[in-house]
C-alpha cells in the first residue's frame, strides 16, 4: 500500500499542475519516500525525481537528508540536489564529499563536476587522496569536467596512482585542462602497465596539441620502446608537419612495434611526403609492419591518389611473385 501510495502521488505530481498550497505537502511526502526505512530503491528513485521536479522548494528538506542514518536516502538526496542545480545545492554537495559512505561520496564528486563551478576544485582535490578508489577516480573525472588550471598538479599527481582508474580519469582530465605543465607528466604515462591509461594520456596529448610536440619527438627519438611507439601515435593523430621527418626516420626503428605504430601515424597525417618511405617500409621483415605501412598507403591515397593506387597494387603483385 505504501508504494502505491508514492506512486499514485508521483503521478499527480508529474501530471497536474503543482499549487502553492500543495508543495509542502508532496516535499514531506516524498522526503518519508527517501528516509524510510522500509523504502525500496523505486521508491527512492521516484521521491529524488519528483523532489527535483519540485525544484527550489525542495532544496531545504533535501539538505536535512544528508546527515540521515540511511546512506541510501543520502545518495538519492545528492542525485535530487544535482538535478535541481544552482548556487543553492553547491555547498551541500562539497558537504557531502565527507561522507562516511564512499557510493555518497563517489556520487558527490561526480555530482560537483556536472556543475562546473570552480568553488568545488579545491573540495575536489582532497577527495584525490580518498581511501576509496571509487572515489578518487569520480573526483578525477570531476576536476576535468570543471576545467581548471589549479588541479593540474594534484591532477598529474593522480597520475601515480595504485588504482589504473584513477590514473585514467587523471590523464583525460589533464587533456581537457590542457595545460602544458602536463605535457611530461603525460609522456611519463605511456610507460604505464594499463593500455588503457595509455590510450587516455596519449588522448590528452592530442588535446593539448602542437605545444606537446617538441617533447613527443625527443621522446620518439630517445625514450623506451613503448614511450616511442606511443610518442609516434600521437604525433600522427596531432598532424603537425614539424613532426614528419622524425617519424619517417622512425619507420627504420629497431623495434618492430615503434616501426608499426610510426606507419599507422603516418596514415593518420595523409601527407604525400611519407609515401615513399611507407613503400619501403610495407617490405619490412616484420607482418604487422607490413599491413600497418600498406593500411596507411592507402589512407593518404584517398587525399592523393596519385600514383598511391599503383604503389599498393604493385606491392601486393610483388607479394603474390614472391
Amino acid at each position: 500500500m505504501r508504494f502505491a501510495l508514492t506512486f499514485v502521488m508521483i503521478v499527480m505530481l508529474f501530471c497536474t499542475p503543482i499549487y502553492a498550497y500543495d508543495v509542502d505537502q508532496y516535499i514531506n511526502i516524498f522526503i518519508q519516500g527517501l528516509i524510510n526505512d522500509e523504502a525500496s530503491s523505486a521508491d527512492r528513485m521516484l521521491s529524488a525525481e519528483a523532489l527535483a521536479k519540485i525544484g527550489e522548494r525542495s532544496i531545504g528538506p533535501l539538505i536535512t537528508v544528508l546527515d540521515d542514518d540511511n546512506k541510501s536516502a543520502r545518495w538519492w538526496a545528492v542525485s535530487a540536489l544535482s538535478d535541481i542545480g544552482g548556487p543553492r545545492v553547491l555547498d551541500p554537495m562539497i558537504h557531502a564529499l565527507n561522507d562516511t559512505d564512499g557510493a555518497v561520496r563517489s556520487w558527490a564528486a561526480s555530482s560537483l563536476g556536472r556543475t562546473r563551478d570552480s568553488k568545488a576544485v579545491n573540495p575536489l582535490t582532497l577527495s584525490l587522496k580518498d581511501d576509496e578508489g571509487y572515489v578518487r577516480e569520480s573526483a578525477a573525472g570531476a576536476l576535468g569536467e570543471i576545467n581548471d588550471r589549479r588541479a593540474v598538479g594534484p591532477l598529474v599527481t593522480a597520475l601515480n596512482d595504485t588504482d589504473c582508474s584513477v590514473r585514467a580519469n587523471a590523464a583525460e582530465a589533464l587533456g581537457k585542462i590542457g595545460d602544458i605543465r602536463a605535457i611530461d607528466p603525460l609522456i611519463s604515462a605511456f610507460k604505464d602497465e594499463e593500455l588503457r591509461v595509455i590510450l587516455k594520456a596519449s588522448n590528452a596529448l592530442k588535446e593539448i596539441g602542437t605545444p606537446s610536440c617538441d617533447k613527443l619527438i625527443k621522446a620518439l627519438k630517445g625514450g623506451d620502446a613503448n614511450t616511442r611507439k606511443w610518442a609516434a601515435y600521437t604525433l600522427g593523430m596531432i598532424n603537425d608537419s614539424s613532426a614528419l621527418g622524425p617519424m619517417i626516420i622512425a619507420l627504420t626503428d629497431s623495434n618492430s612495434s615503434v616501426r608499426q605504430k610510426t606507419a599507422e601515424a603516418l596514415g593518420l597525417m595523409r601527407d604525400p611526403r611519407a609515401i615513399e618511405p611507407l613503400i619501403t617500409a610495407s617490405r619490412d621483415e616484420d607482418m604487422d609492419v607490413r599491413n600497418a605501412a600498406e593500411s596507411a598507403l592507402e589512407k593518404i591515397g584517398g587525399i592523393s591518389e596519385k600514383g598511391v593506387g599503383l604503389a599498393v597494387k604493385a606491392i601486393k603483385l610483388d607479394k603474390n611473385v614472391e
